[in-house]
């Protein structure tokens, strides 16, 4: 394993850990000098997990004194999940780590087939709508399945305190809403590190992915070790055959970026959750409302009662939502997008949600043509922001797709005179 840094070039080589086959998800803290790392244990079905530092002489002018350290994060009995991709993730304000692992109570064997699996039963929920279905590979088929699936993907999540357990050795702390374990979609820390943002799977089905099954969205309170929930979503089995389709139910649950965790840092601001829902049903045979198919919401946080306020328009798109960043003065970039004839639009958004105006509608089939992405970098509180040289500008980078190769370029976007 060999560090370089990226101004001096200076290169510092890292021992693996001398019983290690070969390392694997290295990820870095967001704000500190250090990352961890997954090393697969010699002849055992295991992984350790460690950490490298950068730590002596912090002298800014005498960077040869600095050296990466690699210490063994102790988890105990605790054996990590890797099922669904990475077992950790930093919080955004890269104090704590999270870690998913398998239960303690989970049975050391998988759970044998039975001679007869017997019927498939499927429940229909109260509510739900007749919808013509896609075909999918791999799906569950029974309850055998299911218990497999249980078996495999339900885990608990650790916290670990990087300024002190991971240095001195202590063991972690099980994060108590996690107890007993949860089929775990996605965790979304907040910009304030306080929260956790889940969303578990509640509710199985035969006939679609394991990405459309019924979930709860909901917050963890990592201070006071409350849950709050945010939503129940059903089984995603009635979106429309149309690529422009979506489903009818809230979707895309995140962190407002900008936003700040209250009394942890001196600010009253209540942290927000922002969430998209499509207003013409996700279908999109049906008319749009108000000339919109989607809008974004936003949903603050009581930090003080830990309740969610009402939700409140943040803005509306005539095509289906896409993507939405922000930079750090508020100013934010929304993309749409049509499937039918391959087009997108770039908005620039105020920090209220207004539109300040289109940056641009194009197909993105046109490559040659294409004037890239705006640049995004880490920022504050571990968050990623678009660069902006100045409050009226903004970088692009793309691939330059030509008719003689790709020539990567950086422009810099000036709307405010546009050039």
């Amino acid at each position: 394993l060999v560090l370089q840094h990226m101004k001096t070039g200076e290169k510092q080589e890292v021992q693996l850990p001398e019983n290690s086959e070969g390392i694997r998800y290295i990820r870095f803290n967001p704000v500190k000098s250090s990352f961890v790392f997954a090393s697969k244990v010699k002849n055992e079905a295991r992984m350790e997990l460690y950490q490298c530092q950068l730590s002596g002489d912090n002298n800014a002018n005498d960077e040869s004194k600095q050296i990466w350290t690699m210490t063994k994060i102790q988890l105990q009995n605790h054996k990590m999940n890797f099922i669904q991709g990475c077992a950790y993730q930093f919080s955004t304000d890269g104090s704590k780590l999270f870690i998913k692992v398998v239960p303690s109570t989970t049975s050391s064997t998988p759970p044998k087939e039975p001679v007869s699996t017997g019927p498939a039963i499927q429940l229909v929920e109260k509510g739900a709508r007749k919808a013509p279905g896609r075909t999918y590979q791999d799906l569950l088929k029974n309850g055998y399945d299911e218990a497999k699936l249980r078996y495999y993907c339900t885990t608990e999540v650790l916290c670990i305190d990087m300024t002190t357990t991971a240095v001195k050795g202590e063991e972690p702390t099980l994060v108590p809403q996690s107890k007993g374990g949860h089929l775990i979609q996605s965790l979304n820390s907040s910009p304030c590190g306080r929260y956790l943002l889940a969303q578990l799977t509640t509710k199985f089905s035969y006939s679609v992915p394991i990405s459309r099954f019924g979930k709860d969205v909901v917050l963890w309170d990592l201070n006071n070790n409350q849950e709050l929930k945010v939503a129940s979503i059903p089984v995603n089995d009635e979106i429309p055959l149309s690529f422009d389709a979506c489903s009818r139910h809230p979707r895309g649950y995140r962190f407002h970026p900008c936003g700040t965790g209250g009394e942890d840092d001196g600010d009253d601001t209540m942290t927000t959750i922002m969430f998209v829902k499509a207003t013409d049903g996700g279908d999109p045979a049906n008319d749009p409302v108000d000339g919109e198919r989607d809008a974004l919401y936003c949903q603050t946080i009581d930090t003080d009662a830990f309740t969610l306020h009402e939700p409140t328009k943040f803005f509306g798109l005539e095509w289906r939502y896409s993507d939405l960043d922000f930079s750090e003065s508020g100013m934010a970039i929304v993309e749409e997008y049509r499937w039918k004839d391959r087009m997108e639009r770039k908005w620039i958004l105020n920090a209220d949600g207004t539109k300040l105006r289109m940056l641009w509608e194009r197909s993105w089939e046109d490559r040659y043509n294409s004037p890239g992405e705006p640049l995004t970098r880490r920022g504050a509180k571990g968050q990623y922001f678009i660069v902006q040289p100045t409050p009226t500008s903004i970088y692009l980078s793309g691939a330059g797709a030509s008719s003689v190769g790709d020539r990567p370029f950086l422009d810099v976007l000036d709307f405010g005179s546009e050039e």
